[in-house]
């Protein structure tokens, strides 16, 4: 873990690395905040895999164990709050059950703190100071469930692409290229990429996508497994003029009663990587959801028009263990591009912990 190297640079993604780090002089501090970043992003994946119906019990119980370690100094509650926050919000959850819901998770947790012990050359780790725990039994691994594929291909396959110029174009797309648009890319580039589409306006939505008739979440993204198999969709929620989006509504959805974990949005360049085709990239680009896969996969095309070969995977909710499942070149190097806040950072560290040794991670922030 010591060998991935991370940083921050708010100018571009040519980072420079801290000497401390590259010489592997860290110190025991900075490796139990890893660990807690860690131990953050676990707990966080833990919740956005629950059932349906168990969201609230899971928050509760994933809140507790991350505000555990507050006292250690390793994590701020507001970095905690911040995470579980947004996670929960993601997941269509009242702000008020999970405002009441944090709170006594933060009290209890805090109450029943876990020591970090910091042994010099040993990864750090945490015990409870007030009550005695025995480890849980080991359970043989249950797949992830995905929507049924010829549902999902065909749903993929109604929607318009973004490239799209006839005239005249349906409402929703309209809407769709207006979404574009307000971020200053054009659907011709958008569509080049061959990213994201329009889902269609009338169709007999399958009863894992309830949202269609609303027609909020229109620009949608295929989810890949770690070998670049199509497995679920992704949509972002498009606001009308006059009709912003209620803020209790998610900004992005994906299918109900399946799951998102150890999936991953790519580009063109990203698919082939996992695929194992063609040469591997200069860079991966790893960003943090929908919006910012387009924008890096926009700006890795005029890269790649100057001749430089770069690659982009975007990370969800529960995305980081594919990281270490994907057969990655030796010496690949991975720049991650999260939101600098407290769910970026728990991004970025479920991403350092997934990701091989072979692999060096820089970080940085896109470019406005």
């Amino acid at each position: 873990m010591e060998d991935k190297v991370r940083s921050r640079s708010k100018s571009s993604y040519s980072t420079r690395v801290d000497p401390r780090v590259q010489n592997g002089a860290v110190s025991v501090e900075d490796r139990a905040r890893r660990y807690a970043l860690a131990a953050l992003a676990g707990e966080v994946a833990r919740f956005e895999a629950a059932g349906e119906g168990e969201g609230n019990n899971t928050l509760n119980r994933a809140a507790f164990r991350a505000f555990q370690l507050v006292p250690s100094g390793a994590l701020a509650a507001d970095e905690v709050s911040g995470a579980f926050e947004a996670a929960a919000l993601a997941a269509g959850l009242r702000p008020s059950e999970v405002r009441d819901t944090l709170n006594s998770a933060a009290r209890d947790g805090q109450r029943k703190a876990r020591e970090l012990r910091l042994e010099p050359g040993r990864r750090p780790s945490g015990k409870a100071s007030q009550e005695k725990t025995r480890p849980a039994p080991r359970r043989a691994p249950v797949a992830p469930r995905r929507p049924p594929r010829p549902e999902l291909e065909a749903l993929w396959t109604a929607g318009r692409p973004v490239g799209l110029t006839l005239a005249p174009a349906p409402r929703d797309y309209l809407d769709g290229c207006s979404y574009m648009q307000a971020r200053g890319w054009w659907p011709s580039d958008v569509g080049a990429l061959d990213l994201v589409r329009i889902l269609p306006g009338d169709y007999p939505w399958p009863a894992w996508w309830p949202w269609g008739p609303a027609r909020r979440w229109t620009v949608a993204a295929l989810l890949y497994e770690p070998n670049g198999a199509a497995a679920s969709i992704h949509a972002r929620a498009v606001e009308f003029p006059g009709r912003p989006l209620p803020p209790d509504k998610p900004k992005a959805r994906s299918p109900r009663g399946f799951e998102t974990r150890e999936l991953l949005l790519a580009d063109l360049a990203g698919l082939a990587l996992m695929r194992g085709e063609g040469p591997p990239p200069a860079a991966v680009l790893l960003v943090e959801g929908l919006t910012d896969t387009i924008g890096a996969a926009l700006r890795a095309a005029r890269r790649r028009s100057q001749g430089e070969q770069l690659a982009v995977l975007g990370m969800v909710a529960g995305s980081a263990p594919a990281l270490a499942r994907i057969a990655w070149p030796p010496g690949t190097t991975v720049i991650c591009f999260t939101d600098n806040d407290a769910a970026g950072e728990a991004y970025a560290a479920a991403a350092l912990a997934a990701l091989p040794d072979t692999v060096t991670m820089l970080s940085a922030e896109l470019p406005q």
